[in-house]
């Protein structure tokens, strides 16, 4: 059995790659990753990896992104000709899409198709192409049940949680103690990626906290509109709030450990935020930092009916005194015990997971 997992981006944009490959290694199966180095920046030392090396930057026109997928498509075409894989892993529904004739004609019921993040386009032929890639797959592989809401239907889902298992495996007995008397300042952090999708509720929260003696925020990450969130602050002089900006790796680990309370905002305006499992909240889990959540999403459902955290509705809660009476009134023993439950049964499902891989790939 040899496998193909094929991917579209830097291998630094695959990070649940391993997941597979830990299985691959783990079964002794042959594979190789068919990847693309858009920045020109992978190493070529490992025999197991296929690049093919073409510079293409995300701003390129329209046109040229044509351009390019056409170039990738063919080499990838040739590729799989002269590796004839027994089986295949599509990363991502963009993937997909690009190889949808290739998979739907060569590959019919041998490929697992792989969708970590939220992909839909409102038009048929999106929906069509999404339908035909589901059911030609052997499994599709989603990071959260409630995708369901804007994938079409299908009895091919397993889950598979967007958590780093090397991380889950050493952390998931942790125990912490919080010693609520001694917290100043609440610190709220928000660590990673700050999109303009997340804005609104954000701009909430720091409009709700601002200056207010019992509250810090704080922002590690980069934001894609530069400065929005700063500049509003310079410009409401909103003196509690801190910008970071890019970090390395390392650096998250050591932030996670200064913060009381994670920020979890996304929204609750559109389907990608409504039906999202970021992995902030096992993260939040496995560190026992309670997590703050946009109400009215998935997210906010598995956070309250598991005692995760905390869910706040922006357009009609005390934001101030609804997250400082949570903070000092949390029972850290329950909480501690609702994280273990609650790992406990990712856990399971990732091990469902696994197992499912191996029976495809045995």
């Amino acid at each position: 059995m040899k496998i193909g997992i094929i991917g579209n981006n830097n291998l630094n944009y695959l990070p649940y790659l391993k997941k597979y490959t830990d299985i691959l290694e783990e079964t002794n199966t042959d594979y190789e990753v068919v990847t693309w180095d858009r920045t020109l920046t992978e190493q070529e030392d490992n025999e197991k990896i296929l690049l093919f090396k073409y510079l293409a930057p995300l701003n390129n026109s329209k046109v040229k992104k044509i351009k390019d997928y056409l170039m990738y498509y063919r080499f990838v075409k040739q590729v799989l000709k002269n590796k004839k894989y027994n089986r295949l892993i599509i990363l991502t529904p963009q993937t997909g899409i690009i190889f949808i004739r290739l998979l739907k004609n060569k590959y019919p019921q041998k490929y697992i198709f792989d969708i970590r993040d939220f992909t839909y386009d409102n038009f048929y032929l999106y929906r069509f192409l999404m339908n035909l890639l589901v059911e030609n797959s052997i499994i599709t592989i989603v990071s959260s049940p409630a995708f369901n809401r804007w994938l079409p239907k299908s009895k091919k889902y397993i889950l598979s949680h967007n958590i780093d298992n090397t991380y889950f495996d050493y952390f998931v007995n942790r125990n912490r103690e919080i010693d609520l008397d001694q917290v100043r300042r609440i610190r709220i952090c928000f660590i990673g990626m700050i999109r303009p999708i997340f804005y609104r509720d954000n701009k909430k929260l720091i409009t709700a906290l601002a200056n207010h003696k019992n509250f810090e925020l704080h922002y590690l990450g980069e934001e894609l509109v530069k400065g929005y969130l700063k500049k509003f602050c310079v410009e409401n002089q909103i003196n509690n709030v801190y910008f970071r900006g890019k970090y390395q790796p390392k650096e998250k680990i050591e932030f996670y450990g200064d913060t009381d309370l994670l920020n979890g905002i996304f929204g609750s305006r559109n389907l990608e935020v409504c039906t999202l499992i970021p992995n902030r909240l096992y993260e939040s889990c496995i560190l026992r930092k309670p997590i703050l959540v946009s109400a009215n999403t998935y997210l906010a459902k598995i956070v309250m009916e598991n005692g995760l955290g905390l869910a706040l509705d922006f357009d009609n809660d005390n934001l101030a005194d609804k997250i400082l009476n949570y903070y000092k009134n949390l029972e850290y023993e329950e909480y501690d015990t609702n994280c273990k439950k609650y790992l406990e049964q990712v856990r399971i499902d990732e091990e469902i997971f696994k197992r499912t891989i191996k029976k495809i790939i045995s």
